[in-house]
Protein backbone atom coordinates (compact mmCIF):
# COMPACT_ATOMS: atom_id res chain seq x y z
CA UNK A 1 0.00 0.00 0.00
CA UNK A 2 1.03 3.96 -0.74
CA UNK A 3 0.99 6.33 1.62
CA UNK A 4 -2.57 7.45 1.33
CA UNK A 5 -3.73 4.13 1.15
CA UNK A 6 -2.68 3.18 4.73
CA UNK A 7 -3.84 6.89 6.23
CA UNK A 8 -7.16 5.61 5.21
CA UNK A 9 -6.73 1.65 5.95
CA UNK A 10 -5.44 2.99 9.80
CA UNK A 11 -8.67 5.50 9.98
CA UNK A 12 -10.87 2.65 9.12
CA UNK A 13 -8.94 0.63 11.68
CA UNK A 14 -9.55 3.17 14.57
CA UNK A 15 -13.55 3.48 13.57
CA UNK A 16 -14.04 -0.07 13.71
CA UNK A 17 -11.71 -0.65 16.65
CA UNK A 18 -14.17 -1.81 20.09
CA UNK A 19 -11.82 -0.24 22.56
CA UNK A 20 -11.72 3.22 20.53
CA UNK A 21 -15.12 3.50 19.39
CA UNK A 22 -16.64 2.19 23.10
CA UNK A 23 -18.16 5.43 23.52
CA UNK A 24 -19.38 7.66 20.64
CA UNK A 25 -17.03 10.37 19.60
CA UNK A 26 -17.13 13.77 16.82
CA UNK A 27 -13.54 13.79 16.58
CA UNK A 28 -10.75 11.52 17.46
CA UNK A 29 -6.99 12.13 17.46
CA UNK A 30 -4.33 9.30 17.79
CA UNK A 31 -0.68 9.59 18.89
CA UNK A 32 2.04 7.34 17.66
CA UNK A 33 5.47 7.70 19.18
CA UNK A 34 8.44 5.97 18.63
CA UNK A 35 11.09 6.69 21.26
CA UNK A 36 14.77 6.24 22.02
CA UNK A 37 15.86 2.81 22.83
CA UNK A 38 12.73 1.24 20.44
CA UNK A 39 9.88 2.24 22.73
CA UNK A 40 6.95 3.00 21.16
CA UNK A 41 3.59 4.04 22.25
CA UNK A 42 -0.15 4.67 20.91
CA UNK A 43 -2.40 6.78 22.92
CA UNK A 44 -5.79 7.49 21.42
CA UNK A 45 -8.01 10.79 22.25
CA UNK A 46 -12.26 10.61 21.54
CA UNK A 47 -13.54 14.24 21.62
CA UNK A 48 -17.05 14.87 21.85
CA UNK A 49 -18.39 18.66 21.42
CA UNK A 50 -16.27 21.45 23.00
CA UNK A 51 -15.49 18.43 25.62
CA UNK A 52 -12.21 17.42 26.94
CA UNK A 53 -10.00 14.81 25.26
CA UNK A 54 -10.81 11.45 26.47
CA UNK A 55 -8.52 8.20 26.68
CA UNK A 56 -9.18 6.30 23.93
CA UNK A 57 -6.30 4.18 22.47
CA UNK A 58 -7.41 1.33 20.34
CA UNK A 59 -6.91 -2.52 20.98
CA UNK A 60 -5.47 -3.75 17.27
CA UNK A 61 -2.21 -4.57 16.73
CA UNK A 62 -3.57 -4.46 12.98
CA UNK A 63 -3.05 -0.36 13.42
CA UNK A 64 0.53 -1.01 15.05
CA UNK A 65 1.18 -3.10 12.21
CA UNK A 66 -0.11 -0.26 10.04
CA UNK A 67 1.78 2.19 11.20
CA UNK A 68 5.00 0.65 11.34
CA UNK A 69 4.35 0.46 7.21
CA UNK A 70 3.27 4.23 7.11
CA UNK A 71 6.60 5.15 8.96
CA UNK A 72 8.59 3.47 6.30
CA UNK A 73 6.31 4.63 3.43
CA UNK A 74 6.96 8.34 4.51
CA UNK A 75 10.90 7.74 5.28
CA UNK A 76 12.71 10.43 3.59
CA UNK A 77 15.91 9.46 1.66
CA UNK A 78 17.88 7.04 4.24
CA UNK A 79 16.89 9.22 6.95
CA UNK A 80 15.48 7.36 9.94
CA UNK A 81 11.45 7.27 10.00
CA UNK A 82 9.31 9.87 11.77
CA UNK A 83 9.53 9.47 15.59
CA UNK A 84 6.01 10.50 16.10
CA UNK A 85 2.76 10.45 13.87
CA UNK A 86 -0.41 12.58 14.68
CA UNK A 87 -3.67 11.35 13.27
CA UNK A 88 -6.64 13.23 13.68
CA UNK A 89 -10.30 12.05 12.42
CA UNK A 90 -13.39 14.10 12.17
CA UNK A 91 -16.65 12.07 11.49
CA UNK A 92 -19.03 14.94 10.24
CA UNK A 93 -16.79 15.57 7.61
CA UNK A 94 -15.09 11.92 7.20
CA UNK A 95 -12.25 14.10 7.22
CA UNK A 96 -8.17 12.48 8.12
CA UNK A 97 -5.23 14.09 8.17
CA UNK A 98 -1.61 12.71 9.15
CA UNK A 99 0.91 14.85 10.15
CA UNK A 100 4.97 13.69 10.87
CA UNK A 101 7.19 14.66 13.36
CA UNK A 102 10.47 14.09 12.13
CA UNK A 103 12.28 16.55 14.83
CA UNK A 104 10.94 17.20 18.09
CA UNK A 105 8.72 14.32 18.67
CA UNK A 106 9.37 14.17 22.10
CA UNK A 107 6.48 17.19 22.32
CA UNK A 108 4.21 14.45 21.33
CA UNK A 109 5.22 11.76 23.96
CA UNK A 110 2.17 11.18 26.25
CA UNK A 111 3.08 10.98 30.06
CA UNK A 112 0.43 11.20 32.90
CA UNK A 113 1.92 15.06 32.96
CA UNK A 114 1.53 16.02 29.46
CA UNK A 115 -1.43 13.55 28.69
CA UNK A 116 -4.04 16.26 28.99
CA UNK A 117 -2.11 19.35 26.92
CA UNK A 118 -1.14 17.08 24.08
CA UNK A 119 -4.91 15.93 24.23
CA UNK A 120 -5.81 19.43 23.42
CA UNK A 121 -3.12 19.94 21.03
CA UNK A 122 -3.76 16.97 19.19
CA UNK A 123 -7.79 18.08 18.85
CA UNK A 124 -8.66 17.95 15.50
CA UNK A 125 -10.07 21.75 14.25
Amino acid sequence: MDKDQLIAEIARLIVEDRKASAQSWDKYALIAFHGHGGVSKLNGFRYTGDGAGEPATPESFEIEDRLDELREATRIDDKPGWDACVFKLDRATSRVTADFAYDDADTWEVTPATAAAIAERARPS
